[in-house]
């Protein structure tokens, strides 16, 4: 008798919840999100060996995996960075349009040429950001002031604060690159100062043990060490005995320097 495939589970809402939503609805594989799903795919993995995260296995293994599980492996990064996104085509080459190209008048002047010192432009949009902000919060003041005589000429002080507030995100997008390059420069600063600790670690523990193996050095040639005991030194010991005695004392001498 075949088995019986188990009903997924979804969650039932009433499609009146959808009758006043702005945005679009969620699309309809999201009900296959669910922790028996994604306990199923993980035991595949393990299954598989992980072959399914595997680029060069993973689209073979996604036609085997039930239809409710393939949404549940993300796909791959696109190879030429160009996505859809709302019917929209974006890429990572040009990740921040120009204001002109989406229609929004520019209010700060264009960058000064890429051969001039870079830290001339940083300057000049920190002063315009200063401005933007200073004309945002005048424009606010202004609208209060339109609102409390004549509340029907809001629209255009509104619309000129949205202006204000588009090309005052744009001017800090334009930071992202330089953000995203000292982020970097500072976690590899931070890697390369770790290995320096660990290195200096490793040769401070050297020097320890050298001092240490020296230590016991001097003592086996001046005859019994120290740390045994005076009544056993004086006992007829086997070579072989004595040995370990000798050996047993040097890790615990060697346990107690390094703190074990």
């Amino acid at each position: 008798m075949a088995d019986v495939e188990e009903p997924q589970e979804e969650d039932e809402q009433p499609e009146i919840l959808y009758e006043n939503f702005q945005l679009p609805r969620p699309p309809p594989y999201y009900h296959q999100f669910t922790e028996k799903n994604l306990q199923r795919l993980q035991d595949l993995k393990e299954l598989h060996g992980h072959d399914i995260d595997n680029p060069r296995t993973k689209a073979s293994i996604l036609l085997d995996l039930p239809s409710e599980l393939r949404c549940l492996v993300p796909p791959e990064p696109p190879e030429d960075g160009i996505v859809l996104n709302f019917g929209d085509t974006k890429t990572n080459l040009h990740f921040l349009k120009p204001l002109s190209e989406m229609g929004i008048p520019q209010l700060y002047p264009e960058p000064i040429p890429l051969t001039a010192d870079e830290s001339e432009w940083t300057h000049e949009r920190a002063r315009y950001l200063k401005q933007l902000a200073r004309s945002i919060l005048l424009s606010f003041i202004e609208l209060m002031g339109i609102l409390s005589v004549n509340p029907n000429l809001y629209e255009r002080k509104i619309e000129h604060l949205r202006r204000l507030f588009e090309n005052a995100l744009h001017l800090i997008n334009e930071y992202r690159p330089h953000q995203a390059r000292e982020s970097l420069i500072m976690m590899m600063e931070k890697q390369i100062q770790k290995k320096r600790d660990e290195i200096e670690k490793v040769k401070s523990m050297k020097e320890k043990v050298e001092t240490m193996l020296a230590g016991l050095g001097k003592e086996e040639l001046n005859g019994t060490p120290d740390i045994l005991p005076s009544h056993e030194a004086s006992i007829a010991t086997p070579a072989v005995e004595l040995w370990k005695r000798q050996q047993r004392a040097v890790w615990a001498a060697l346990d107690e320097e390094l703190g074990q």
